[in-house]
């Protein structure tokens, strides 16, 4: 649980560095001194089990977290391998605010999306799956629950699939990146955890279905980053077959493949009239593995795939 707990920071630093162009103050639970939770507003990563300042919070907010649900103000929701979202006022400081994200699961916790994808609620309870929360609502100007507030979702999607292995130090000869957690997610690689072919369905390409496939959807110009920590795992080759599935006009895409921070591949501009593209990079060991995607095209979209990613000895 608390590798996803740092995990979902990771992405939500990575979040705020994209939109506010600064980066956040980031302390660690164990070292923040009373003088700054009092000081700041608050994003407090994990529940009482994972993050010391929730849990000395914890019987001043009004949240409860069990392995079967959630409670808000009083009000149950049941969901296993859930999560949930919520801003209330600081304990602290009556001009400040705490923003909770936790789960009851470290399923629930790697699925949990950034804060920034809902903004308009007090507090949001998730099942993972794609589509609407099981619930969300506004708290009454007494920052009390109420069902007047209240709006309830039907999440029916496939849940998508929790990676097998925490790191790639594997005795495995070939390893499937979507099997492993990835290290850090950046711009439009939020799709992870929803639509993200690779823990949903497979991807197309030339007609050709790939089960293990890294893709995501760009709209406009747009870029995303994915890289993964391949420490202990003795890797020498990165392998994959890219290209575009179901390519819209004019939606030109390039892949980036970087090792230790170092560009070591970049395709041709990839179009609605390119073939897939099956490439073999020797990585020489790298600790490191970025994959990146451009989209340089500012009038349609395009759904860009590293087929089959793997690493391999």
């Amino acid at each position: 649980m608390r590798a996803y707990c740092l995990r979902y920071a990771r992405r939500e630093i990575a979040w705020w560095q994209a939109f506010q162009q600064v980066t956040p103050r980031i302390v660690l639970d164990a070292r923040i001194t009373p003088e700054e939770c009092a000081r700041y507003s608050l994003l407090l990563i994990g529940g009482p089990e994972e993050n010391l300042v929730t849990k000395k919070l914890a019987d001043r907010l009004p949240v409860t977290i069990t392995p079967g649900g959630f409670t808000i103000d009083g009000r149950l929701f049941p969901v296993r391998d859930g999560a949930v979202r919520m801003i209330y006022p600081s304990p602290l400081n009556a001009e400040r605010y705490v923003v909770l994200a936790a789960a009851n699961s470290p399923a629930g916790m790697y699925r949990l999306k950034p804060i920034i994808n809902r903004y308009d609620v007090d507090y949001a309870i998730t099942s993972g799956r794609p589509g609407r929360e099981l619930a969300a609502g506004l708290f009454d100007r007494n920052w009390r629950f109420t069902d007047r507030l209240l709006e309830r979702g039907a999440a029916t999607g496939k849940l998508p699939r929790i990676p097998r292995y925490l790191t790639a130090a594997t005795d495995a000869q070939r390893l499937y990146l979507g099997d492993v957690s990835e290290d850090s997610l950046e711009g439009d690689f939020d799709y992870l955890t929803g639509a993200f072919n690779t823990l949903i369905r497979p991807a197309v390409l030339s007609g050709r279905h790939y089960n293990r496939s890294l893709c995501m959807g760009f709209y406009y110009n747009a870029k995303g980053a994915i890289e993964y920590n391949l420490s202990g795992g003795k890797w020498q080759h990165f392998r994959a077959v890219i290209g575009l599935q179901n390519p819209q006009k004019d939606g030109k895409v390039v892949f980036v493949v970087k090792g230790e921070g170092k560009e070591i591949y970049r395709s041709p501009s990839f179009d609605t009239k390119t073939a897939p593209l099956h490439i073999d990079i020797p990585i020489g060991e790298v600790s490191t593995l970025r994959l990146e995607m451009e989209f340089t095209n500012d009038e349609t979209g395009a759904s860009a795939c590293w087929a089959d990613a793997r690493v391999e000895r």
